[in-house]
């Protein structure tokens, strides 16, 4: 087992830079051997203590964030180096922009790695989604870094797009695509948990109103009896009846249907919702019961040969 390395941030109060104000430093600890890492901050011991017990507020909230986001890179960092070394670790620590990780660099590093995956994934919708996101968010906070998403952040954006006439619905939408880069950059060691945004005492992302409008028997009763004009009105007449047979089955579901998931003898079809195909770890198969009239309608539209 390798030897690993201790870090943590301290106020060095051994030299004092003016009265009462000190330097924040990064302190490893490796093998009993210590070294100081600068931090570009200087507090007061009070400060100090606020900062790292959380309870400052304003500016020293904000120290708080890139503090902890240092601490959680530079121990990733250490994590990641075979066999430790000062030297090594000093030089991963303070690389250049472009030789840090494309998580250090930002948000939109990211964002540009998920996309590229769903491209491969031919999630293609999912992908397009996530350039909405993408450029929406960018136009409002160029070069984002993880430790400036903080609820203030949210909220500022929030307000933003309403105040340009987003609906609450688009923001949701946006926001839903970026906490999930989040979530991607805390499973990658890249964000720490302690600095989560989103949740029940942090942000909460704006939720739509779904107002479910559903017909009266009346009405389903007149697209049951409506006689098509053409070939095409009768077959989207059918589609929409079949979705209604058969629990509200979602289109794209219907169009990926074949033959292997339904069951005559039992009269039944089985199926994975695509909706959850990429959500869920183990995604169940849902059954629905084939009425006669959904039959009827595979019967008129189904390929053939069977």
């Amino acid at each position: 087992m390798k030897n690993r390395a201790s870090i943590k941030i301290i106020l060095d109060t051994r030299r004092p830079k003016k009265k009462g104000i000190y330097p924040v430093k990064l302190r490893v600890t490796h093998l009993r051997e210590q070294k100081y890492f600068p931090t570009n901050f200087d507090l007061s011991e009070g400060d100090f203590e606020k900062v790292m017990n959380g309870t400052g507020r304003g500016e020293l909230k904000e120290i708080r964030l890139r503090l902890s986001s240092l601490e959680v890179g530079a121990n990733t960092i250490a994590e990641q180096l075979p066999n430790f070394s000062f030297a090594k670790f000093e030089s991963q620590l303070f690389a250049e922009p472009d030789s840090k990780s494309v998580a250090e660099q930002g948000v939109e590093e990211l964002f540009d790695i998920i996309i590229e995956r769903l491209i491969a994934e031919k999630r293609l919708n999912t992908a397009e989604s996530y350039k909405y996101s993408r450029v929406s968010i960018s136009k409002f906070r160029p070069r984002l870094k993880f430790t400036d998403v903080t609820p203030e952040f949210l909220r500022d954006y929030q307000k933003h797009m309403e105040a340009n006439g987003a609906s609450r619905t688009t923001i949701g939408f946006y926001l839903r695509c970026l906490r999930a880069v989040i979530n991607e950059a805390i499973a990658q060691g890249h964000f720490s948990k302690e600095l989560y945004p989103f949740g029940r005492r942090q942000y909460q992302i704006p939720a739509s109103r779904n107002i479910k409008k559903s017909l009266n028997t009346a009405d389903i009763k007149k697209i049951m009896d409506y006689q098509p004009l053409t070939e095409s009105e009768e077959k989207a007449r059918d589609l929409w009846l079949f979705s209604y047979f058969c629990n509200g089955m979602n289109i794209k579901d219907i169009v990926h249907l074949r033959y292997s998931n339904i069951n005559f003898d039992e009269e039944s079809i089985l199926f994975i919702r695509a909706k959850t195909e990429f959500t869920q770890r183990d995604s169940k198969p849902v059954k629905v019961v084939l009425l006669p009239q959904a039959k009827a309608i595979i019967h008129r539209w189904g390929n053939k040969p069977i």
